[in-house]
């Protein structure tokens, strides 16, 4: 058993501890490292309310996601396999020498018994792909919706992102630890947004009020 266990921790590496970030606008940021790539994976939560669906029709709202996702330039929905399963292609801009980058992400929607909605994102790297910018190898990321009482949702995001290319290590944890934050502040003040409130969906229950 200890064998399988050590083979397993050289295959798949650890994680270190989570380190507090910062707290700002009701939003708590928190990272850790990945060994032995060296990636950071970032954890961010923040608590407001909402329904379960808005959070879904703003994600779909590709036209206007980037006044909210910091650093993007453009998103698209390519492929819709089902109501809770699609392929997304994201172009993040670039900064200083960085170049541009783009993903293709593969998003699935689930609700447990606890009416709890999680998105997965992971990417679907295509390398015989070629476009503007340098492909994300890898990416893979979870959003948790809990409901709380009184309307309230709690928030959580967890994710690490392997952008490709020559890029520092520390560059890519403190460019991803700002626009996580980013991303937040235009989550919280775009979310509540009549168009994303009013509408429900179909394959989401939502909790009583």
């Amino acid at each position: 058993m200890l064998l399988i266990v050590l083979l397993m921790s050289a295959r798949y590496g650890y994680a270190q501890p989570w380190q507090h970030w910062k707290t700002q606008q009701q939003i708590s940021v928190d990272y850790r490292t990945l060994e032995p790539s060296g990636l950071t994976e970032i954890r961010a939560d923040t608590t407001l309310t909402t329904t379960l669906s808005a959070f879904i029709n703003l994600l779909r709202d590709t036209e206007k996601a980037d006044t909210w996702i910091d650093r993007v330039k453009s998103v698209d929905e390519v492929i819709r396999y089902s109501e809770t399963d699609s392929l997304v292609e994201t172009h993040i801009k670039g900064f200083f020498m960085v170049q541009e980058r783009w993903v293709l992400t593969r998003s699935t929607i689930s609700q447990d018994a606890q009416q709890r909605l999680t998105l997965e994102v992971a990417n679907d790297y295509r390398p015989s792909l070629r476009k503007p910018g340098i492909q994300v190898k890898y990416l893979k990321a979870t959003w948790t919706l809990t409901p709380l009482t009184d309307g309230r949702v709690h928030i959580r995001y967890q994710g690490v992102i392997d952008p490709a290319g020559k890029i520092p290590r520390w560059i890519v944890r403190d460019q991803s630890l700002q626009s996580t934050l980013n991303t937040f502040v235009g989550l919280r003040s775009r979310l509540q947004r009549p168009e994303y409130q009013r509408r429900t969906l179909p394959f989401i229950v939502e909790p009583e009020k």
